[in-house]
């Protein structure tokens, strides 16, 4: 039954209008959805960048605050020769300021220098690889010295810092360099962490092309190890090249958002980026309201057209063929206007040659039954005649 009303004039029509109406609605949909994702996309893209370039900042200043303070604790000992350079009031001083750092020294001015005095474990290696230029910045820039990142023998990342000791407050030479081996992962842990949307990833990787941070912890957060980071580190860095924003894909990740900002002073790098899915998401879910619209839309546009243009074709068809009907069980009905709808067209011409077509039939079947009727009176007086062939 079903089926035999989706075969009808009626279904058919509606069905075909519904696909005329929902092709250049989906072709613009589609044209629609593409633009509004490139936007939204160049959006994210930007907003991204923009949390790059904070969390950039954030690391900077939390890295030039520790430089500030081991800054500020050197230009209170200016003089070796009168005092104790460092107390225990001292250590208990920068251990509260700078919890990460791990090892303290007094370094003469002298290439190679000699170690007047220490605090902790020294990372020798690290150490031999800085030295020539801590004392070219210290001693012949008279300015601060930032290392590149070194990594201790449990993988934990950290820099150098040193500045100069002057002979007095004037600055006029250089007496000594306070140098001191700082973590990173304090840092980290404080300006990365809670400063991002959870729907993005942050990487943090050194001038070296080392992973320094994941997602706001020192390498290893969420159990992800150096050789898991290397090659999303080399794939960002080979297909983005010179932009600082793009579309990139990483295998095992799929199509991602990418930002990159560069990190002052220290030559590091703050990778931003998302799954590139989330913008067909995002623009599925602000648009949720305008899909719906534009659907209830389609349909009254759809209910409105079949009523319309479809209905003024299938009703007067509906009754010529029930007036064909009744007319085939009923050999004396005879279809009058009234029992079709005759519109100004070619329905209404059909209706009338059917109404027409009817009267006739009606009429030669009354002038048969006439005739029929002459010849059963003449059969009966011939049969008379022949009986009784005296009474002709």
């Amino acid at each position: 039954m079903i089926i035999k009303k989706i075969q009808g004039l009626f279904p058919k029509a509606v069905i075909v209008l519904f696909i005329i109406s929902i092709v250049p609605v989906l072709v613009i949909g589609y044209r629609t959805m593409k633009i509004n994702s490139a936007l939204l996309q160049k959006e994210l893209l930007q907003k991204q960048k923009t949390i790059g370039e904070r969390l950039a900042f954030t690391v900077a200043t939390a890295l030039k605050e520790q430089n500030q303070v081991l800054t500020e604790f050197a230009d209170l000992h200016v003089d070796l020769n009168k005092r104790d350079f460092i107390s225990e009031e001292d250590f208990a001083y920068l251990q509260k300021r700078v919890p990460s750092l791990f090892y303290l020294a007094i370094l003469s001015p002298s290439d190679p220098p000699n170690i007047l005095f220490e605090w902790g474990d020294i990372p020798i290696s690290s150490f031999l690889s800085v030295q020539h230029e801590l004392l070219e910045r210290c001693l012949n820039k008279w300015s601060t010295f930032t290392s590149a990142v070194y990594y201790d023998a449990e993988k934990k990342p950290f820099i150098w810092v040193a500045t100069p000791l002057y002979q007095d407050s004037k600055k006029s030479s250089v007496q000594a360099i306070f140098a001191v081996a700082v973590y990173l992962e304090d840092i980290f842990k404080s300006s990365l962490n809670p400063r991002y949307p959870l729907d993005m990833e942050v990487l943090l990787i050194s001038e070296g092309q080392k992973p320094l941070a994941y997602n706001g912890a020192a390498e290893g957060l969420d159990e992800k190890s150096a050789a898991e980071l290397y090659p999303i580190i080399d794939t960002l860095r080979y297909q983005m090249l010179g932009d600082s924003k793009s579309e990139v894909r990483v295998n095992k990740k799929g199509k991602l958002l990418a930002a990159k900002v560069a990190v002052p002073y220290v030559g590091w790098s703050i990778y931003v980026f998302q799954s590139a899915s989330v913008v067909p998401k995002l623009f599925v879910g602000s648009s949720k309201s305008d899909l719906i619209i534009i659907t209830l839309i389609m349909i009254l546009f759809v209910g409105v057209v079949s009523y319309l243009v479809i209905i003024p074709i299938t009703r007067p068809l509906a009754r010529l063929r029930a007036a064909a009907i009744k007319l085939r069980e009923d050999e004396n009905f005879v279809v009058q206007r009234g029992d079709v709808e005759i519109p100004r067209n070619e329905i209404g011409d059909l209706a009338n040659v059917f109404v027409e077509m009817s009267q006739a039939l009606h009429q030669r079947q009354q002038e048969l039954i006439k005739t029929q009727q002459e010849l059963a009176q003449m059969n009966q007086v011939l049969e008379i005649t022949n009986c009784h062939p005296g009474i002709g």
